[in-house]
């Protein structure tokens, strides 16, 4: 995994992974090791290296697109791009960095600041020396759509909010671009699929006058509570995705742990007791996700059927 270090085979990425990442990373390369295991590697063998951009986001927990990436480190050394695998992207420490130092196991890994990693990603994202796969969103480049998913679990992360971001990032990365994605962005997503069908569904029903919310919790005794919270003396029944509360419209995406068949018992109870309840109830796979245009015209057509039925009752 580096010039002087190996990895036991089963501690590996999965093959299917592996190569997945292979085929959105710019040179092809396929990294069977995790990012933090190749970092500290190098870190190893060159004790002065501090994580940066993709490698520190992996020890911050929001590095969940860090495994396919290079190894990103800073070193008093010149800008270096990895000849393959083994090696690191380099590029020069400024005198203004001052490492966080990290204890992973019995190594102490000295890492730039979870801001600048942030601010290091997202700039590998504009320059494209970073990708992976996204869904098309309408009116939406697909850097865009990674670098919202990528302050997205910045922020579920750190629970740092838009302006904690912006006014952390100042000087430190285009303050137009910065604030158009932060503005996109929220600190509810679980996942990037999440953020995805967030931006699909907003671009989609906006028009329509509709505010979907996140991560809205759902009793058991049929209270609604408040967006990412959970009441710790309240049975829960489910937490909705994304939420149209006032036509109560649910759309939940279903990932491929959905396919197991207990998990598919307990997604049908779900459906039927939201079902009763009154909500419209929409469940989205990975499939469904990728025709944006279908989902969007499917979501306006529940809105304005939803609306129809309101003003009949009424």
């Amino acid at each position: 995994i580096s010039p002087g270090h190996v990895l036991l085979k089963n501690q590996l990425r999965a093959a299917g992974l592996v190569s997945r990442g292979a085929r959105s990373h710019p040179r092809s390369f396929e990294y069977a090791a995790p990012a933090t295991s190749r970092f500290l590697a190098h870190s190893r063998e060159r004790p002065s290296v501090i994580a940066a951009s993709w490698s520190a986001a992996a020890f911050y927990g929001f590095g969940q697109f860090s495994d396919a990436a290079d190894t990103c480190v800073l070193s008093s050394g010149r800008r270096i791009e990895p000849a393959g695998v083994l090696h690191p992207r380099e590029r020069r420490r400024l005198a203004y960095v001052e490492p966080w130092s990290i204890h992973v196991g019995d190594d102490t890994v000295k890492t730039v600041p979870p801001l600048l990693a942030l601010i290091g990603c997202l700039r590998s994202l504009h320059d494209e020396e970073h990708s992976w796969e996204v869904v098309r969103v309408p009116g939406l480049t697909a850097p865009r759509v990674r670098m919202i998913q990528l302050v997205d679990r910045f922020r579920r992360a750190t629970g740092l909010n838009g302006s904690q971001v912006i006014a952390g990032s100042f000087g430190l990365f285009q303050a137009r671009r910065l604030q158009q994605i932060v503005d996109r962005s929220t600190g509810l997503s679980d996942s990037p699929q999440e953020t995805a069908l967030r931006l699909v569904l907003e671009q989609g029903t906006a028009s329509l006058g509709v505010k979907l919310q996140q991560q809205i919790p759902i009793y058991k005794d049929g209270r609604i509570g408040e967006p990412g919270t959970k009441d710790a003396g309240a049975e829960l029944l489910t937490i909705i995705d994304l939420a149209d509360l006032p036509r109560r419209i649910a759309y939940m995406y279903d990932g491929e742990h959905h396919l197991d068949r207990s998990q598919r018992d307990r997604d049908a109870m779900i459906t039927a007791e939201l079902t009763r309840r009154g909500w419209l109830v929409i469940r989205i796979s990975a499939g469904m996700l990728n025709d944006a245009n279908t989902l969007i015209a499917q979501a306006r057509e529940s809105v304005a059927t939803r609306d129809d039925i309101t003003r009949l009752v009424g």
